[in-house]
């Protein structure tokens, strides 16, 4: 059994332009032209692969406003892992970057991201191998 494959049998494998909110870490990969928010708060991992076809601003702010306090949110820190093709105007990263701007989120972009790296969050601890 392949590791991806196990990774989404626990459930906590983000694949692309789905987003997950959940207590346990959660785990995304293979950023090529989509790019990943991620944060921590109060225990609660956030992960979005964002896609630029299936994504839309709209939605990642609904999804945010609809499970997180924006005054909370503004005290922490909120990542951006770019995708290994992406460059800093790419559709995906434009995406995260005006979700979080109309709610008067500041954040951090990761860059040098490879496209088969593993990316994890959990309780702030951020990971990419």
């Amino acid at each position: 059994m392949s590791r991806m494959k196990y990774l989404r049998i626990n459930n906590n494998y983000v694949d692309q332009s789905e987003i997950k909110i959940s207590k346990k870490k959660l785990i995304t990969s293979h950023l090529g032209t989509c790019s990943a928010i991620l944060f921590s708060l109060n225990n609660i991992n956030f992960l979005g692969h964002v896609d630029a076809v299936y994504n839309k601003k709209e939605q990642l702010i609904k999804i945010i406003r609809g499970n997180f306090n924006i005054n909370e949110l503004q005290k922490i820190d909120i990542y951006i892992v770019v995708g290994e093709w992406c460059n800093n105007n790419c559709i995906s990263i434009n995406i995260i970057k005006n979700s979080l701007d109309e709610l008067k989120l500041s954040y951090k972009i990761l860059n040098n991201n490879k496209w088969k790296n593993t990316i994890s969050i959990d309780n702030n601890n951020i990971n990419i191998i």
